[in-house]
C-alpha cells in the first residue's frame, strides 16, 4: 500500500486506500475507501466498502465527501469517476449526497457518476480583459479577495457564480470560511440587527478585500424574506450590504437539492470550531426559538438559536462586471 501511495503527485493518483473508522471506537476499523487510478490516474475511480453493520448510516456519504476534496484539495485533481450496481440504492444516494452527478449509464444499466471541478477564473487588474471574453457563468469559479483558509496565512477565496446578468454577478463562497454566531445575544432579531451582518460588512470586508477590490463591490438592497416554513409572512425594513448571507429562499433558487447546498469548511474554519461538512447561516427571520434559519450539514433547511456555535459563514457578494 505504501509502495502504490509513493506513485501519488500532485495532479495524478495510481492508488490511495484509507481505513475508515467509528470516531468513538477509533482503533476498530469499518471499512476502507479511497481512490483507484490505474485506469486513469488523472480520473481515478472511488470506491467505499464498509462493514455491514455500519451501512445505511451516512458513513458511506461522509467517505466520498472527503475523498472528493482530497482529490481536488491536495492532489489537484478535475475530475473523478464514480459507479455501483443499479441496484445498489444506498451507493448511489451516498455519490449523490457526496457532491457527484450520474453522467450516463454502463450497457447492464449501472449508473456511472462523475465529480467534475468547475472552470475557474481569475478577477483582476491585469486580466480584466480576458474575464470580460469569457464571463463566468453559473456553477463556475471566481478568485478574488484573499482570507486565511489553510492557516492563518490569507489565500484567495474560490467564489461560486450564482447569476450573471452582465453588469453584476452575484457569487457565494464555495467553502464556508469563519465560524460566527449569528448575533451574540440570544433574542429575536433580524438580520439589519445581527452583529453577523455589522462583521461581515466591516471585519471581513476589510480582512477579505482590498481597497480596489471593495470598489467593485455592489452594495446590493436585501429584504430578509421570513422563512415561511416557521412562522408566517412579516416584511423587515431592506438593508443595503456589500456581504450578506443567502435568504432560505434564494439558497432554495440556487442549489436546486439538499446534495448542492452541501458545503464544507476550510482548515481555518475548521479551526475555528466547525465540522468538515457543516451548517451555513441565511439571512431570512421567523424561525422558533429566537432563531435564524441555517442550511445543515445534510444540506436540509432547519433553524438554529441565533448565539449557536453550529453556524458556519458563507458570505454572498455581487461583483461589478
Amino acid at each position: 500500500m505504501q509502495r502504490n501511495h509513493a506513485r501519488n503527485t500532485d495532479g495524478s493518483i495510481y492508488h490511495l486506500c484509507m481505513a475508515v473508522y467509528w470516531i468513538n471506537q477509533p482503533r476498530v476499523i469499518i471499512g476502507w475507501c479511497g481512490l483507484d487510478g490505474r485506469k486513469s490516474q488523472t480520473e481515478p475511480e472511488i470506491f467505499v466498502l464498509l462493514d455491514e453493520a455500519y451501512r445505511n448510516k451516512g458513513y458511506g456519504t461522509q467517505c466520498v465527501r472527503e475523498l472528493l476534496r482530497i482529490a481536488a484539495a491536495d492532489y489537484g485533481l478535475h475530475s473523478v469517476h464514480g459507479g455501483c450496481g443499479k441496484d445498489n440504492a444506498a451507493s448511489q444516494r451516498a455519490m449523490e449526497k457526496g457532491g457527484m452527478v450520474q453522467y450516463g449509464t454502463e450497457e447492464n444499466g449501472d449508473p456511472l457518476y462523475r465529480f467534475s471541478v468547475p472552470p475557474v477564473h481569475v478577477c483582476g487588474r491585469r486580466n480584466h480583459r480576458a474575464f470580460l471574453a469569457a464571463p463566468p457563468q453559473p456553477g463556475e469559479i471566481i478568485l478574488f479577495g484573499h482570507y486565511p483558509q489553510n492557516s492563518d496565512e490569507p489565500k484567495p477565496i474560490e467564489w461560486i457564480v450564482l447569476e450573471n446578468d452582465g453588469r453584476i454577478i452575484r457569487m457565494i463562497s464555495r467553502y464556508a470560511l469563519d465560524a460566527r454566531c449569528y448575533n451574540w445575544e440570544r433574542r429575536k432579531v433580524a438580520w439589519a440587527g445581527s452583529t453577523l451582518r455589522k462583521w461581515l460588512n466591516q471585519g471581513f470586508l476589510d480582512a477579505a478585500f482590498t481597497e480596489e477590490e471593495c470598489k467593485r463591490l455592489k452594495a446590493m438592497e436585501l429584504v430578509s424574506e421570513p422563512d415561511t416554513r416557521y412562522a408566517p409572512p412579516r416584511l423587515y425594513r431592506p438593508t443595503y450590504d456589500k456581504v450578506y448571507l443567502l435568504s432560505s429562499p434564494e439558497a432554495e433558487r440556487y442549489f436546486k437539492s439538499d446534495a448542492l447546498r452541501i458545503c464544507f469548511a476550510t482548515a481555518y474554519a475548521k479551526a475555528q470550531g466547525a465540522w468538515d461538512t457543516c451548517c451555513w447561516w441565511l439571512r431570512s427571520t421567523g424561525t422558533p426559538r429566537e432563531g435564524a434559519p441555517i442550511v445543515d450539514a445534510d444540506g436540509a433547511f432547519r433553524g438554529n438559536p441565533v448565539d449557536s456555535g453550529h453556524g458556519r459563514v458563507r458570505p454572498a457578494v455581487a461583483l461589478r462586471v
